[in-house]
Parts: C-alpha cells; sequence; structure tokens
C-alpha cells in the first residue's frame, strides 16, 4: 500500500479506482488487498467498497479475510514464541549507529557526517 497504492498523504483517487473496481467486478475479478500492514488499517482505506467483495491478505500473509469470514490465520505457537524470548536475552547487543566522533572546542564542526570503519 505505502509507496505503491498509496500517494505520499496516504490517500488515493477514489473515484479513478471506483471505476477500475467496477470493471474488474463486471469482468468477475475480485480485488485483493494484500499488504503486510493490519487487517483494519487495510480495511480503513477500502470503507465505500462492498464489505464481502474485497480479500485482504494482511500482516505480510499471516491474516486472510473475505468479508465476514476468516480464511487463514498463521499463529506462532506459543513454545516457539518462548524459544524466541529466550533465545534474544542470550544474544549480545549490536551497535548499528557510528559512535559520536571527538573533537576539541576549538575545532571547526564537521562538513561531513563522519563515516563507520568498516570492522
Amino acid at each position: 500500500m505505502d509507496g505503491t497504492f498509496l500517494r505520499s498523504n496516504h490517500t488515493y483517487d477514489r473515484e479513478r479506482f471506483g471505476r477500475l473496481f467496477a470493471a474488474m467486478r463486471a469482468a468477475g475479478c475480485r480485488f485483493v488487498v494484500a499488504s503486510g500492514n493490519q487487517y483494519y488499517q487495510l480495511r480503513s482505506f477500502f470503507t465505500d467498497l462492498p464489505f464481502d467483495e474485497v480479500a485482504y491478505v494482511a500482516h505480510n500473509g499471516a491474516y486472510v479475510r473475505v468479508g465476514d469470514e476468516v480464511v487463514s490465520v498463521a499463529k506462532l505457537p506459543e513454545s516457539d514464541a518462548r524459544h524466541v524470548i529466550e533465545m534474544r536475552s542470550t544474544l549480545k547487543p549490536i551497535s548499528t549507529a557510528c559512535p559520536p566522533t571527538r573533537r576539541s572546542r576549538s575545532s571547526p564542526p564537521a562538513r561531513r557526517a563522519p563515516t563507520c570503519p568498516t570492522r
């Protein structure tokens, strides 16, 4: 949705899309919204469309719904979730930001952002 279907202000040309949606319906096609976004966020963009004629594939495919019917829900088993949490607690933190550079008070500010040295 973001960066593809939606404009940068999170809107779309509803009038144009309404014409496209009507053409899809006439051709017997179903409109499917597929995104990593949450279902309710996706649904909020299409409240003017017939609820039972739009399919939603949300949460990167973990939740699939057509109208009132939830077609599929992928759940992480509790034992796997606990395992991930336990493993996470054994990992060392990874620093992805460059440490601040030191300079004397009298030196002029750098013209460019410092780059991280390769390790």
